[in-house]
Formats: structure tokens, sequence, C-alpha cells
């Protein structure tokens, strides 16, 4: 069973570069609407599939990621994960 404990180095590297990827679509995204500029043989395409594969895979991920409760206990139990990701955070991130 492979989870990830909260706030690991890993795991805070991750989650910058998943932001870089943000900030990346939150530019692009919209330079690439208004300009109407048809996307077909571009490095650009591939890169944005790339980046749609890898926010996939950090939805899939986040469902294996453990956390800490209002208790302050380690929740490591995947049930418990998959309902708490899905209470708020998965729909965001979707």
């Amino acid at each position: 069973m492979l989870l990830q404990a909260p706030a690991t180095t890993t795991s805070v590297k991750w989650e910058v570069f998943i932001m870089l990827l943000v900030l990346y679509n939150a530019a692009a995204v919209p330079l690439d609407i208004s300009f109407g500029m048809p996307s077909t043989g571009r490095i650009v395409t591939y890169l944005e599939y790339a980046v749609d594969l890898i926010f996939a895979a950090d939805i899939c991920g986040n469902f294996r990621a453990a956390y800490i409760d209002h208790m302050g206990y380690l929740i490591r139990d995947t049930g418990q994960i998959a309902a708490n990701y899905l209470k708020f955070w998965f729909w965001i991130d979707l």
C-alpha cells in the first residue's frame, strides 16, 4: 500500500510543481482562446496534453495521500482519505 504522509519534502516539491503548472495554465489557456490559434502540430499542444495528464495523476495521487485530521491524527485509511478528498478539494482539482 503506497501512501504519502503530509508535508514531506517530496510532497511539498510536488505541490510547488503543480502550482507552477496551474500558473502556466492560467496564462496559456486565455491566450490560446483569445487569439484562436490552431493547435494542431504545435509542440505547445503536446505540452498541454502532458500538463493535463499530470493533473490527472495528481488527482489520482490525492486519493492515496494521507492527511492529518482535526484531532491531530494521521489518517492513512484509504476510505477515509477518499471521503475527505471528495468533500472539497476533488471538486476544485477537477
